[in-house]
């Protein structure tokens, strides 16, 4: 069914270049140019009347954030591998880490059970702060407070966060993979590595012990999102508009506009 409607629509919105090409190659189905519209999306702008980074710029600790689900995709395991590089490095370093993280790793227990466990006796394990889900006022606070945002994805087919983090003025550290190369701009906005997690700490390193830097790719960060949000408008209006101008007005049922979003298998489009 999926393929049929891949095959059959007018136009099909993919929101990145990453996952037009998964698509193509999980469903085997040529996505045509001419039917294609690669336009990102975007979120509201909550922080346009509040102060961003404020932790950052009025104290000594450096918060480096993350928010996702615990689970490999997500990169959480490059990340917990990182962090005693980096915490030992930067004793001003804290981490607090929000989302979902009782799913179960390659060894059938949570990654953060177990990274907990494993360095309890070390002496930075106190600027581990791992909170889980947590509500949206929250999640804007921690924005706001954050001076990095690590985004160690191995494959998101968007990536909102990383779309929060730079509306906040807050730099993101990212792996090179999936949509990230296409939302974040590397050296610009925030930085890009490899899937390894030496790299990821060195960058992390990198930019908690650099104020001026992260200040300089948050600020342009910011400066982006305001300057690109209504780019991002106009390419989905542009697509819903081709489907919208049939003849006589009539929308039949084949004249599909198809959102090729947030996935990691076929069957699974959201």
């Amino acid at each position: 069914l999926e393929r049929w409607v891949l095959d059959h629509s007018d136009r099909l919105h993919a929101i990145s270049e990453a996952i037009r090409v998964d698509v193509e190659l999980t469903s085997g189905v040529r996505l045509d140019d001419e039917r294609v519209v690669v336009a990102p999306i975007g979120s509201v702008d909550r922080f346009v009347d509040a102060p961003p980074r404020s932790e950052d710029a009025t104290a000594d600790t450096v918060t480096i954030l993350f928010v996702g689900r615990f689970e490999k995709r997500k990169g959480v395991d490059l990340l917990l591998g990182a962090l005693p590089d980096v915490l030992t490095a930067v004793p001003s370093a804290r981490v607090v880490m929000v989302g979902r993280n009782d799913l179960a790793g390659e060894s059938g227990r949570p990654y953060a059970e177990e990274f907990l466990e494993a360095h309890a006796d070390r002496a930075w394990i106190d600027r581990v702060d791992i909170r889980g889900e947590v509500d949206d006022d929250e999640l804007w606070a921690l924005y706001r407070r954050a001076g990095v945002l690590v985004a160690p994805s191995r494959f998101e087919s968007f990536g909102l966060i990383y779309v929060e983090a730079v509306m906040a003025g807050v730099p993101v550290v990212a792996v090179d993979a999936g949509a990230a190369p296409g939302v974040v701009d590397h050296g610009r906005t925030g930085v890009l590595v490899p899937a390894d997690q030496g790299a990821l700490a060195e960058q992390l390193v990198a930019l908690a012990t650099d104020p001026a830097r992260r200040d300089e790719l948050g600020r342009a960060g910011r400066a982006h999102s305001v300057r690109t949000r209504w780019l991002l408008v106009g390419g989905v209006l542009a697509c819903w508009s081709a489907v919208a101008a049939r003849p006589n007005g009539i929308v039949p049922i084949a004249a599909l506009l198809v959102v090729i979003g947030t996935r990691t298998a076929m069957g699974e489009a959201a």
